[in-house]
């Protein structure tokens, strides 16, 4: 229950995200980001520091990983989000990737959790996730064309990968390579 409860907060944070992008820009949300980042960051210093942070330790409760570094998860999303907003220029290439991020990787670990079919090269992931990753990426292609399906299974592939990155940073990172690729050779 606890991993499901994080991972929808996970795909309303990314779709709240994208809505906010789409009412006000790049600038805003990246100036959004930016303070989530440095307002993360105060406050993993002060949870690091043990400061008694009632509503904030209630929150990280609920939907904090065990034995993770509080806020860490959120801090990489926040990140990742603000990596394709300040390294793409096209809107739609953003909302794809705000899309894969939120709805793919969040639908990945909540189907993958309960998928039986462990990856030959991962043993942490299951095909059920890597699936379930493709299949809720694919509003991707609405936002940016074919290419957003390449995307998709790029970061696919980047979930699926056994690195130590956080995939909140592994799958816009995958994004962004495939959509500058794709505009340096199809341009």
């Amino acid at each position: 229950m606890d991993e499901f409860r994080r991972q929808l907060f996970h795909v309303n944070s990314g779709l709240a995200i994208l809505l906010f992008f789409f009412i006000f820009g790049f600038f805003a949300t990246q100036m959004l980001l930016f303070a989530t980042l440095v307002a993360g960051f105060a406050l993993i210093h002060l949870k690091l520091q043990r400061a008694k942070l009632p509503i904030i330790d209630n929150f990280l409760e609920k939907f904090e990983r065990p034995g993770a570094i509080e806020g860490a998860g959120a801090l990489y999303f926040a990140t990742g989000a603000l990596l394709a907003v300040s390294l793409l220029s096209n809107a739609g290439q953003v909302a794809a990737v705000l899309l894969i991020l939120a709805l793919g990787d969040g639908f990945a670990t909540i189907i993958g959790s309960k998928g039986r079919h462990k990856l030959p090269f991962n043993g942490k992931k299951t095909a059920e996730g890597s699936i379930a990753m493709m299949l809720f990426s694919m509003p991707a292609y609405f936002t940016a064309g074919w290419i957003g399906i390449i995307a998709a299974a790029a970061a696919t592939i980047a979930e699926a990968l056994p690195i130590s990155l956080d995939d909140n940073l592994s799958v816009p990172l995958a994004c962004i390579l495939v959509f500058k690729l794709a505009e340096l050779f199809l341009h």
